[in-house]
């Protein structure tokens, strides 16, 4: 039997092997096409040097031309000088002030300042080079922030293209917020957050049962953010998330590695209290917000789209709208090839909502939506098709169009091309001169936007009635501002509570105002307009003498 199923099988072998060949012969061979070209290595090899070229050298100059046109202008923003006369007590004194020292309506009131760090090397900056120096470190602060998601995008990642498009729409999206302010640092810290965490998560140490050691800076970098700026407390949700993703992990990863894991997620929840202030902190956010009509009267604390005065620059619109479109319509391209996880959306649709929550948000939140876009952008990238290949020509034309506006004054941040200096057209700088030199009786009256500008550059021998550090105000004199201001409260019954002897106004917006304070002081013969120009009005009243000094 043996034998016999040997022979069967020799002869079957045979059979295929004697008709294996004529069918290799008889089957046709591939030909290539006519137009087909020989490909050496050569061309393969300068193709990557092209791509590398591209990826690496091309978009990360087009993202920092594109932050140069945005941040190096003059400075417009009203609230940068209270942040830097802490900054001046605090490098004349060696000690931060505890107590208000700049207003006389709220001298002696609790002043917190999670800033306070930023605001020292605001005040170095200004004291080397005036506002130069201010917008060359806010510059830096934003590039790092930028430039950390572009590279672990491009290196981790391998996204390119698609990703310098994203920055470049988050950059026009938050633009407004490229100011000297401490907000500019929680922009990089929440960038560095979120990247930390991304990678984390798809660390190789988790299959060997092992924390990744990149999650035990955790609490480093909250003690640094919570001496940079309040907006630590919005890098908690994201953490939040990281922490809930772990443990619905914890089967998976083992218990005990996720037990590790989340220790320095706890720690880093109190770290905040690694401050000046300690637990004081806590206070800053709720007592802001306790503040009756913040929301209505302050621009950015206002939902991005509120239609009350004053409203955005229609190019911050824009940018938003282009952002969130880029932005979720990446997720949906890149859905296509890839699953999404849950906790990145997350961390998407709350970035989302607080910008359309507050309008202020748009700077961090461009920032960090666009580090948690990251692991999803080759995807996407790959999803365009033929389209890729235009990538760098959209991101040049948009870097150029950002240095077109910026040059025309389209922006409303100033005009031309890397002007600096302070914005004379929000700020009253010439006023200011002329009060250096002719000292104003107290009591101040001032508007409240350009508070923070006189009592850095008047105070404390002037003090003001009100600036934008809301927090240090009782709400009353919030609403006896507004009260004056609005014409509810009587000029006489504001001199009489307040003993003001003068009134420092911004003017710039008297012509859409029939009842702006100047045209009812104007009307009343004690008081003397005794210095006007196309943004401040300086009143005095008849008789009153002295210095501002107290």
């Amino acid at each position: 039997m043996k034998k016999r199923f040997s022979q069967q099988t020799d002869r079957a072998t045979s059979y295929r092997l004697k008709n294996q060949i004529p069918r290799q012969a008889n089957r046709p061979t591939a030909q290539p096409p006519n137009d087909a070209k020989p490909q050496s290595p050569g061309g393969k090899i300068s193709r990557i040097t092209e791509n590398k070229i591209t990826i690496f050298l091309l978009f990360p100059v087009l993202i920092i031309l594109g932050l140069l046109f945005l941040t190096i202008r003059s400075v417009p923003d009203p609230d940068v000088w209270f942040h830097m006369a802490l900054g001046r007590v605090w490098l004349d004194t060696g000690s931060l002030p505890r107590g208000d020292l700049f207003s006389f309506t709220s001298q002696g009131n609790e002043w917190i300042s999670s800033g306070w760090l930023p605001s020292v090397w605001m005040e170095m900056a200004f004291r080397k080079a005036s506002a130069k120096g201010l917008v060359w470190l806010v510059f830096g602060v934003v590039a790092a922030a930028y430039l950390l998601i572009y590279f672990v995008g491009a290196v981790r990642y391998k996204a390119g293209g698609a990703l310098a498009l994203i920055l470049l729409a988050g950059m026009l999206a938050g633009y407004l917020r490229f100011t000297p302010r401490p907000e500019a640092w929680s922009q990089f810290f929440l960038a560095a957050l979120i990247l930390l965490l991304l990678t984390a998560a798809e660390s190789p140490r988790w299959r060997d049962g092992r924390v990744p050691k990149r999650l035990f800076l955790l609490p480093l970098i909250f003690v640094f953010w919570a001496n940079c700026h309040a907006g630590f407390a919005i890098g908690y949700v994201p953490l939040g998330i990281f922490m809930a993703w772990l443990w619905m992990a914890r089967r998976r990863l083992g218990e005990r590695t996720i037990g590790l894991a989340l220790l320095p997620c706890s720690l880093a929840f109190g770290a905040w209290l690694i401050n000046p202030y300690g637990a004081r902190l806590a206070a800053l956010g709720g007592k802001i917000s306790a503040m009756p009509h913040v929301r209505e009267y302050i621009m950015e604390w206002t939902p991005l789209l509120a239609r009350t005065n004053p409203m955005l620059p229609l190019p911050a619109y824009i940018g938003a709208a282009a952002f969130f479109l880029l932005a979720w319509g990446a997720m949906y391209l890149a859905s296509i090839k890839r699953r999404l996880d849950w906790w990145h959306v997350a961390i998407l649709l709350f970035l989302t909502g607080i910008v359309f929550y507050q309008r202020r948000h748009a700077g961090i939140a461009a920032a960090g939506m666009a580090a948690a876009l990251t692991p999803y952008m080759k995807k996407a990238e790959e999803s365009l098709g033929r389209l890729r290949r235009a990538l760098p020509f959209f991101a040049a034309a948009i870097a150029a169009l950002f240095g077109f506006g910026q040059h025309y004054g389209v922006f409303q941040t100033g005009r031309g091309l890397f002007v600096t200096g302070i914005q004379g057209g929000l700020l009253p700088a010439y006023a200011t001169q002329y009060l250096q030199s002719n000292r104003p009786p107290a009591n101040v009256f001032n508007s409240y936007g350009i508070g923070g500008y006189l009592l850095y550059f008047l105070g404390p021998e002037t003090r003001v009635f009100i600036d934008g550090r809301l927090d240090v105000y009782d709400a009353q004199v919030w609403l006896d501002y507004i009260a004056i201001k609005n014409g509810t409260m009587p000029i006489e019954e504001a001199v009489r509570r307040y003993q003001l002897n003068t009134f420092i106004l911004y003017t710039g917006d008297v012509m859409s105002d029939p009842n702006h304070l100047a045209y009812r002081l104007s009307a009343l013969p004690e008081w003397e307009r005794v210095y006007a120009d196309k943004v401040s009005s300086v009143f005095i009243r008849s008789g009153a003498s002295g210095s501002a000094s107290q």
